[in-house]
């Protein structure tokens, strides 16, 4: 399993999914259209918040793909 820092990377991805839909940060847990979003980027669903946790099928590439987008 590959892992990154919760932060920066989900806070920006947040932010993005806010202007995007004209959201609040409070109001984004309240979609279950955000979770599905989410899941484009191609790491678990964080539950604790700590890392973000990628498969190791996942290329190096991409994840450094990933960071240089949100970081």
């Amino acid at each position: 399993m590959k892992t990154l820092p919760h932060d920066p990377y989900l806070r920006n991805i947040n932010a993005e999914y806010c202007r995007q839909n004209g959201l609040s940060y409070d109001e984004l847990i309240e979609y279950d259209e955000y979770i599905e979003w989410l899941g484009q980027f191609g790491f678990k669903i964080p539950m604790d918040y700590d890392e973000l946790e990628f498969p190791d099928d996942f290329s190096d590439r991409d994840l450094t793909l990933f960071i240089l987008r949100w970081a």
